[in-house]
């Protein structure tokens, strides 16, 4: 009587079986040179003692004492993040504070309110107006290829010496 829409005049149609089968979203394909990379993180609330090797992306907001390992990845050390530890990454930033040896083989960057006692080795350094540095930087191409070297020297002995079984 009062509305005589046809659309409100229709019995309501059930789901069809096949309905719960098909997937509600499609997911996007990759594209050519597109990764995704996951990270990992250390909470505010949380302390490691000991070696941290990482085949992610870390961002450190609580304590890390010992050495940190992530070659071909990145750290960040958030504002209130501390490592009291030896780092090894591809890229370190640096928001927190770091006591120790940064070996980076692209690059270091410490903000304004980050600081760092301890040598740094980078092919790229970046240092923000107000960053505390306390140690020796050794920037340039060649220190980076030295390290790179070094290090794929090292990750060979270790699987000659501890072999994987798949």
């Amino acid at each position: 009587m009062w509305n005589k829409d046809p659309m409100w005049n229709k019995e309501p149609v059930a789901p069809s079986r096949d309905a719960a089968k098909e997937p509600r979203f499609t997911p996007k394909p990759k594209t050519i040179g597109e990764e995704a990379r996951s990270m990992a993180c250390i909470g505010k609330s949380v302390v490691v003692k000991g070696e941290v090797v990482s085949s992610e992306d870390l961002i450190v907001d609580g304590h890390v004492e010992g050495r940190v390992d992530l070659q071909g990845h990145s750290l960040t050390v958030g504002p209130g993040g501390s490592i009291r530890a030896e780092i090894a990454a591809k890229s370190v930033n640096i928001e927190g504070s770091v006591i120790g040896n940064v070996t980076a083989t692209e690059k270091v960057q410490v903000l304004d309110t980050g600081s760092v006692e301890g040598d740094i080795v980078a092919p790229r350094i970046a240092v923000s107006e107000g960053a505390v540095l306390r140690g020796r930087i050794d920037a340039g191409p060649k220190h980076a290829e030295k390290h790179a070297d070094k290090h794929a020297d090292k990750e060979q002995r270790t699987q000659q010496q501890f072999p994987v079984a798949v």
